[in-house]
This record gives structure tokens, sequence and C-alpha cells, in this order.
């Protein structure tokens, strides 16, 4: 398999222009290149081209990469059905890869299957524990289907092991609050906000601080 190394920087239209001009040199049709086109595609926010490119390494080399590469692109296009049918390819390719379960489990989400999604985040903290999106999205699974107290428990979990990141306090004082531990949720936003001086969601959060949903 040809290596093509381009030289140029940022993903302007010289870019394309040298991805393609080293494609004829080689004389050949890469599926690495195909899938640097897409990214570059991407990159200037042109989804189409990206999947016509990502689709063309895909009929050359079916990999399980590539498949997952399609998938995040179509769910960006909200284009869910097709995305799935992409991960699903993705993990028969390869079925230890935490983060094809964490897409699915985000496309079943977003179709209203929380309980399928919950599954799905479930299999990446067993294929990756010290994957903190894994627990992160199993707290927001839960969260939405009511399970407030074990919500917390794995956004804990996901604080735990990243500390350093003030999305995840936010989303941990987000389960407080349906938790009904509004004390607990003012820490974890004053801690978001000591990482993170300015963050928008936890300004307006921690100046509104909501009572506690109805369980």
């Amino acid at each position: 398999m040809a290596r093509i190394q381009v030289r140029l920087g940022g993903y302007g239209p010289e870019m394309v222009a040298a991805v393609r001009d080293a494609a004829t040199r080689t004389g050949t049709d890469d599926p690495e290149v195909h899938a640097m086109l897409a990214s570059v595609y991407e990159k200037r926010s042109m989804p189409k081209e990206a999947l016509a490119e990502i689709n063309a390494a895909i009929k050359l080399d079916p990999q399980a990469n590539y498949y997952f590469i399609a998938a995040k692109l179509l769910m960006g296009q909200k284009e869910y059905t097709e995305a799935e049918r992409m991960l699903d390819l993705a993990i028969a390719a390869n079925p230890n890869r935490s983060h094809f379960f964490i897409a699915k489990g985000e496309v079943r989400m977003t179709l209203g299957d929380d309980p399928g999604a919950l599954k799905m985040f479930e299999k990446a903290e067993s294929l990756n524990p010290e994957d903190h999106d894994a627990y992160l999205d199993q707290g927001i699974a839960l969260d939405s289907m009511k399970e407030y107290g074990r919500a917390v428990e794995k956004i804990r979990q996901a604080v735990r092991l990243r500390p350093d990141i003030p999305e995840l306090r936010y989303f941990l004082a987000v389960a407080y609050i349906d938790n009904s531990q509004s004390a607990l949720a003012e820490t974890e936003l004053r801690k978001a906000l000591e990482l993170k001086p300015g963050y928008r969601e936890a300004l307006d959060l921690l100046k509104n601080m909501p009572a506690a949903r109805p369980r």
C-alpha cells in the first residue's frame, strides 16, 4: 500500500490538489488517499465530498476505521440509520474498540433508545475501563431514564478518571441537581469554573440553580 505524505499545512484547496497529485504520481487508487481526502473535506465543512471519499476507501479496503469515519460523518448529517449500519460493520470488523460502542450508544440515544444506548456504553466500559467517556455517557443515559442516583455514581467515576475536565464536572452538577443534591451541584459548578473561567453553561446553571426535577 502506497504511503502518501503531503508537506502542506492547512486544509485549503492546495491540500486537496496536493493529495490528488500525490495519488496520480503513485499510479494507484489508494484507500489511504481517499481517507486523507475525506479528512481534508471534513475539516473544510464539505460532508458530502468527505462521505464520497471515505466510501471510495471502504470499497477498496473495507476496514473498521473507515466504517467508523463514515459513521461519524453520517451522524453529523443526522443520517442515523445509515450511521448505525456503518457502526455495526465497524464492530463486526473489530469488536474490541470501545469508541465504536460509544458512537453506537450515541446513535441509540438520539433515536430514543436509552436502555439500548446504556448497553453500548457498558460494553465500552468493559473494553476500556479507563475511558471516561464510557462512564459519562452511561450517566447521561441513566439520567435520561430518571435513574438519578446511578447517574451520579457513573459520572463521578468519569470525574475520578479525569478531574481536570470542566465539562465532566458540569454534567455531574446536572446529575446532582436531578438527584436533589443542590449543595454538591454548586460545589462541582464552582470547580468547573476554576478549571474554565467564564464557562457559560456552568455560570448560567449556578446563577439559576433550578430545583430538583421531579422523580
